[in-house]
């Protein structure tokens, strides 16, 4: 979806899920807003609502097993040991920032780019960060954010990128609705709604909502922060 039409139909997608806003909340209302999600969608929310990020786990890409080791492990990881590294991820120009937890889970912070001609931190692209020095820009927000994150989190796991018909999914859905800690699944409408317990919650989105990207974290945020 072009972003002149995305501009156009998101008050209107936001405006048609004020129906279900009051059911939402309720739903919500014993979650906290403490939230680690597996990728950006987390740190726009807080973004976009202008919220303090309360944790280190922003603008991280978090790979679905280490996510649900991640859940599983939390209590027991020391955040003040990590980690933390350059590698070259995937096909991007510039090496970015990896931090690697105590129980070996990997956090792949991809907008944390290497680039030695940049002296000091440079925003690119509002969510890109590239500097010379990377790592210990990386270093200093990291360790502000664990101090910051005291509050038990609430975990958040997005199916924005992965299809029904995805070979991994339904491993992945039956491994997430196994966790005793507060979940919240993001997921399309054309998934069936599976049975879950009380400390999951599931959002469902068409395929043009959750096509937004930033436009899905700011709808999710009206729904999860009681934005108007």
């Amino acid at each position: 979806m072009d972003s002149t039409k995305a501009r156009h139909i998101l008050p209107i997608f936001i405006e048609s899920l004020n129906i279900e806003l009051n059911k939402q909340r309720i739903n919500t209302k014993n979650l906290v807003m403490n939230i680690i999600c597996n990728n950006c969608i987390g740190a726009r929310m807080y973004e976009v609502s202008k919220i303090q990020f309360p944790n280190p786990f922003m603008w991280n890409a978090i790979n679905a097993y280490d996510f649900i080791k991640l859940m599983k492990d939390y209590e027991k990881i020391d955040l003040y040991n990590p980690k933390i590294e350059l590698e070259q991820y995937l096909k991007q120009e510039h090496k970015s920032v990896l931090v690697t937890l105590s129980n070996d889970v990997k956090l792949h912070f991809i907008h944390y780019m290497q680039d030695e001609t940049k002296e000091q931190p440079i925003k690119e692209k509002s969510t890109n960060i590239l500097y010379k020095d990377i790592i210990s820009y990386a270093k200093e927000k990291w360790y502000k954010r664990v101090d910051r994150s005291k509050e038990q989190p609430t975990f958040m796991f997005a199916f924005n990128y992965m299809k029904k018909n995805d070979k991994l999914y339904t491993d992945i859905l039956e491994k997430l609705l196994k966790t005793k800690k507060n979940l919240i699944i993001i997921m399309h409408d054309s998934f069936e709604t599976p049975q879950v317990s009380s400390n999951i919650k599931i959002m469902k989105f068409d395929d043009d909502t959750m096509s937004l990207d930033a436009g899905l974290s700011k709808i999710i945020a009206n729904i999860l922060f009681n934005k108007k």
